[in-house]
């Protein structure tokens, strides 16, 4: 567990999740949107001996030089945070949303008014095509340490979808 003051701490998260070259704006907004979270996370995890994770489950959070850029721009934000009834938001974000968001509920089973599912038209982001291949003796074993016993080669189909259009629950047939 590592000690960091949350404005150091908001620099590196910025600088762990963006690039440097975005404009300032943009950087300016990650810079709220990291200082909310970390607050929010703070109050979530009082009882732990840490307030967020270094990776992908919190803010990935970069060692090294920060570029002048980001410093400037969290400097710029110094203290403001995004909240709702007097308290930070979980101010979630993600590189690319598939074409549209899914609310808190869904994905954490938990209704928070200020997450709602928004349309997110970013079909340039990299990774906007969500897919996962997976090789069928890995699907065996997975199917088989899940306790099934799969004959033949299993076949899967989505059967029902959520209502951002996720996959919400499959048939495994095999």
């Amino acid at each position: 567990v590592a000690r960091v003051a949350l404005e150091p701490y908001v620099e590196r998260a910025v600088a762990g999740e963006v690039w440097a070259t975005w404009p300032v704006e943009a950087l300016k907004a990650q810079a709220v949107v990291a200082r909310s979270y970390a607050l929010h996370q703070r109050r979530q995890n009082a009882a732990q001996p840490y307030d967020v994770e270094s990776s992908v489950l919190s803010q990935r959070f970069a060692l090294g030089p920060v570029a002048r850029r980001i410093r400037t721009a969290a400097h710029a934000t110094r203290g403001q945070y995004l909240s709702y009834s007097d308290a930070p938001i979980l101010a979630a974000f993600h590189s690319s949303a598939g074409g549209r968001t899914a609310s808190a509920r869904e994905v954490w089973g938990e209704d928070l008014p200020y997450l709602r599912p928004v349309e997110s038209p970013d079909d340039a982001a990299p990774d906007f095509f969500w897919s996962y291949q997976i090789g069928i003796e890995d699907l065996r074993a997975a199917l088989r340490e899940a306790g099934f016993a799969p004959r033949g080669r299993p076949r899967v189909r989505v059967v029902e979808r959520s209502s951002s259009g996720r996959a919400a629950r499959v048939e495994v047939l095999g």
